[in-house]
């Protein structure tokens, strides 16, 4: 890159120039191969440059696998709705789909359904523990259409409720399912009635150490795959937990831990992890939502707290006529942990920038706030901490020492430096000379920034939406009923914000053309 920067300045070839040009040229990128080679081969004091992700092949069963392949359904038909719903109040936190229990380092299986031990669906509340005062709850109302979702599990909430739907289908206790060997959801209505309110903090707190029924629940939900390094993770789980007297304490200090950016990120894009893809993440410490779920499920386990996944959806977008659209990029996975006398309650431990904010039982915080939309949340912040003035350490077990940091060498700072001043050089040099100012556009996020700038002060949206709030947000100010927004205008809205959300969300990034989202904002901004 440096050789071209130096060569589109002038018409006249390389070598018709000062042969020091030339030579500097080359003596430059020797300079930064030596530099960067380094780093990408993994050589000693380098802690502080990010090596270069290099699969040794291109087999996928390394990776976390759900045989519902969830990271497909994120990417795959994404601006498809899969399903729409209305309800009569709150809108259900997370749909579910699935509850998987056995991982074996690398992958989930889908557990074996037992037909003889399903109920109908008459027989009462749909849930594995006593629900009492039922018709004294207040309950709320949901009618769904499954579009095009063909699976064999009703989407629910994980919470009590019950299900009005067609005889084909039946409940399963043990895995809280509503499930059908003789049909599938694809373009199948039903509804149910829920509490979405059944599960509070100082209930779930109150329950103590919740462990009444373990004995009794099926061992795989403590179970530990023998390729996972079971001391280093117990390790990590019991400093986290510290002295927790209840089982709700500790699931909230596993979540907490996964949360915090400054311990973990979220990346959509992950690179085959081997047969302990569990220690992988806890020392990459990034990945998606099955990293996330899945690693907190197997630290809960070390602890004898039995946990299992959900597979399912995010609430999804709910638009200004009431009615709410899940599509493709809302698929999620998620721990729940068993409380006797309560049932398996979601965790949230992906980070705010993907699921918004915690269940309103789970947060320790009380910093989660609603958007204008309902219950739906956006993230709540917590205050930056103070800059650290080293790297922190981990001992051998992969657990963070908080009081004791390890210093880089001081050439390996200066050489940082000199990378970082060369790289930034030479790509604006070549970015100048190749006049590239429509690159600075190819991007859906400078975009969204342009529109947003655009618009009236009054019509401007919280950093803190997601480009599909921040679209109910415009309608719900009445832009399309007051001429505002045309027809033309709303679909153009529709269609840059989702290719906001697939840029921000989605391993692929936005398959739609640049060129179309420019067209869309300026048909929106007009």
């Amino acid at each position: 890159m440096l050789l071209l920067a130096l060569t589109t300045k002038h018409t006249r070839p390389l070598t018709s120039r000062s042969p020091w040009a030339a030579g500097a040229a080359s003596v430059a990128t020797v300079a930064l191969v030596a530099v960067v080679a380094p780093p990408a081969l993994g050589a000693n004091g380098w802690g502080l440059i990010p090596r270069f992700a290099t699969p040794t092949s291109l087999d996928t069963t390394s990776r976390l696998n759900l045989a519902l392949d969830l990271r497909n359904s994120l990417t795959a038909n994404t601006s498809a709705p899969k399903i729409v719903y209305r309800t009569s109040g709150k809108r259900p936190a997370a749909f579910r789909l699935y509850t998987l229990i056995d991982f074996n380092g690398a992958e989930w299986t889908r557990p074996q359904d037992d037909p003889s031990a399903r109920v109908r669906l008459d027989s009462g509340v749909q849930w594995p523990e006593r629900v009492d005062d039922w018709a004294d709850r207040t309950l709320d109302r949901v009618r769904v259409e499954v579009l095009s979702q063909a699976e064999e599990s009703l989407p629910l909430p994980p919470v009590p409720r019950t299900v009005t739907v067609d005889a084909q289908w039946s409940y399963s206790p043990v895995l809280d399912q509503v499930t059908s060997k003789t049909a599938t959801t694809q373009g199948l209505t039903y509804e149910f009635l829920a509490d979405l309110d059944y599960f509070t903090g100082d209930g779930l707190r109150a329950l103590g150490d919740a462990s009444g029924n373990d004995a009794r629940l099926d061992p795989r939900y403590l179970a530990v795959a023998d390729t996972v390094d079971l001391d280093r993770v117990r390790t990590l789980a019991q400093q986290l937990v510290g002295d927790s007297a209840t089982r709700y304490d500790r699931a909230v200090a596993l979540q907490e831990y996964f949360r915090d950016p400054q311990e973990v990120t979220y990346a959509t894009s992950v690179t085959p992890s081997g047969d302990d893809s569990v220690s992988v993440f806890l020392s990459d410490r990034s990945g998606y939502c099955v990293q996330f779920a899945t690693a907190m499920i197997v630290l809960a386990r070390s602890l004898g707290i039995p946990a299992r996944m959900a597979v399912g959806f995010l609430p999804g977008e709910r638009g200004a006529d009431g009615q709410s659209v899940i599509r493709g990029t809302d698929a999620h996975a998620w721990p729940e942990v068993y409380f006797a006398g309560a049932g398996w309650v979601r965790f949230e431990p992906t980070p705010a920038v993907r699921t918004g904010a915690r269940p309103s039982y789970a947060d320790p915080t009380g910093t989660d706030t609603l958007s204008p939309f309902d219950e739906f949340a956006v993230p709540g912040y917590r205050p930056t901490l103070a800059p650290r003035t080293a790297s922190r350490a981990h001992d051998a077990a992969g657990v963070v020492d908080r009081d004791s940091y390890s210093a880089e060498p001081v050439w390996c700072l200066w050489w940082a430096v000199a990378i970082v001043v060369i790289g930034f050089a030479t790509a604006w040099r070549f970015a100048y000379s190749r006049r590239a100012t429509a690159a600075r556009v190819e991007d859906p996020e400078r975009v969204w920034a342009w529109l947003r700038t655009r618009l009236p002060r009054e019509h401007g949206w919280p950093d803190t939406l997601t480009p599909h709030e921040a679209e109910a947000h415009l309608r719900a100010l009445g832009l399309a009923q007051d001429g505002f927004l045309s027809a033309q205008a709303d679909g153009a809205l529709s269609r840059v914000a989702l290719a906001v959300s697939h840029h921000r969300y989605t391993p692929q990034g936005s398959t739609q053309p640049i060129h179309s989202v420019w067209d869309d904002a300026r048909i929106v901004a007009a």
